[in-house]
Parts: C-alpha cells; sequence; structure tokens
C-alpha cells in the first residue's frame, strides 16, 4: 500500500475533502441554469440578472441580491418577454419599464446567434 501524505492538523471532513485541501483534486467549475431555456452550463459563459430593492433589473455578477442566469443567445434574449419567468424566478414582481430597459441593455451586447 503506498504512503500516503498526512492531513492537515485540525481538518475534519471525508477523506475526498481532504485529499482537495492537498491539492491533488480539482474542484470543478460552478454549473448554474438557464431560467428561459433550463439548459446547464458553466457559471462563466451565463450572464446574471439581479433585481434591486427599488425593483431595477441590473446586469453583473458582482451584483447583491437574489439573481438569476441567462443564456447568452438571441433564442433565450427572445423569450424573456413571453415567458414571464423573471418574476417568478426573482421572488419579487417585475414592472413593464424594469424590464424593456433589462431588454434594451441585453441588446446592446453581442450574443450567440444559435440556440442552446
Amino acid at each position: 500500500m503506498p504512503p500516503h501524505k498526512p492531513f492537515p492538523v485540525g481538518t475534519t471532513g471525508s477523506p475526498s475533502t481532504l485529499r482537495s485541501l492537498n491539492g491533488s483534486e480539482r474542484s470543478p467549475k460552478p454549473v448554474r441554469t438557464c431560467v428561459i431555456c433550463r439548459s446547464r452550463r458553466p457559471q462563466e459563459e451565463l450572464l446574471r440578472i439581479t433585481r434591486t430593492a427599488d425593483g431595477e433589473l441590473q446586469l453583473g455578477r458582482l451584483r447583491p441580491g437574489r439573481g438569476v442566469y441567462l443564456c447568452p443567445s438571441l433564442g433565450c434574449i427572445g423569450l424573456l418577454e413571453r415567458k414571464r419567468v423573471l418574476g417568478r424566478a426573482l421572488r419579487a414582481e417585475v414592472t413593464e419599464p424594469n424590464l424593456r430597459a433589462l431588454i434594451s441593455a441585453l441588446s446592446s451586447l453581442d450574443f450567440e446567434t444559435t440556440p442552446p
């Protein structure tokens, strides 16, 4: 049996957790689900939409508050207004002017032309 590395002093957890602390395993990238098409992708490939306390919708990965993820594809952007899932996913009412402002901000970005 090959010798193993000693675990760091004072650590608790399963052997797999302790192996990752020793650096022999890398943790996988976070995976999130698009609120429109429900496809799962790495977090870095999706857009994050948050709702501020005053009801404004903002794009940004580091914004505080409850957020949802959206594929950067024209198909998902086009269905954003028709499906009306943002209010349910954000657990708050999304007003028409705020939704239109978000869609106009999204339309200024460069997106994939193929659906996910």
